[in-house]
């Protein structure tokens, strides 16, 4: 008998409640494992104690999602939106039903998150909370990744990028967080 993995929402309005990952693609799992995932909402919560960003005013953009659990979390822990990006028709699919289980504001787009970049809409007083978690095969040549976060700070004046990668890179002008077999590069204008 098989046991179906599932991800734990960790904290805010929905504690506690499961989501189903997608399949593994060619064998990697590719979810945020649980202490990267509170490293990451500790580094957005610190901004918000600091008075850099206002809660209300975040919105949490997750350009590659899979399961929606980061957009969930975000919206869990008081984020006023998430824009959600997926590429994949059977994740997207999966998505969609995952998002449906939960109330809250949601954006969801079934579209290259590389393509879609520019035409993500925000209010003047919206902050943007940017997360990726590339699939593996984009870490074996990482300058599209970066040459994506290069357009991100192109378009918009404040943000934070938060990067999900392998524990071997790193990126000038990016802080490294994180331990185990995964890291967060993070940067914040």
């Amino acid at each position: 008998m098989t046991t179906k993995i599932t991800l734990e929402i960790q904290s805010g309005s929905f504690k506690g409640k499961k989501i189903f990952p997608p399949a593994p693609i060619q064998g990697h799992s590719n979810f945020t494992p649980s202490l990267l995932k509170k490293t990451i909402f500790s580094v957005i919560e610190s901004e918000f104690l600091s008075g850099n960003i206002q809660k209300e005013n975040a919105v949490f953009i997750d350009l590659f999602s899979a399961s929606g659990q980061m957009g969930v979390e975000a919206v869990s822990r008081g984020i006023k939106r998430s824009i959600l990006f997926e590429l994949d028709a059977k994740r997207f699919q999966l998505l969609k039903k995952t998002i449906s289980g939960f109330e809250g504001d949601f954006s969801l787009n079934h579209k290259d998150s590389f393509r879609a970049l520019n035409k993500i809409s925000l209010k003047d007083d919206e902050f943007p909370i940017f997360f990726l978690d590339p699939p593996y095969s984009f870490w074996k040549e990482n300058k599209k990744i970066f040459d994506f976060c290069k357009e991100i700070e192109d378009l918009f004046k404040s943000f934070i990028i938060l990067i999900q990668c392998p524990n071997e890179i790193s990126r000038d002008g990016y802080e490294i967080k994180g331990k185990g077999n995964n890291r967060l590069l993070v940067r914040k204008v």
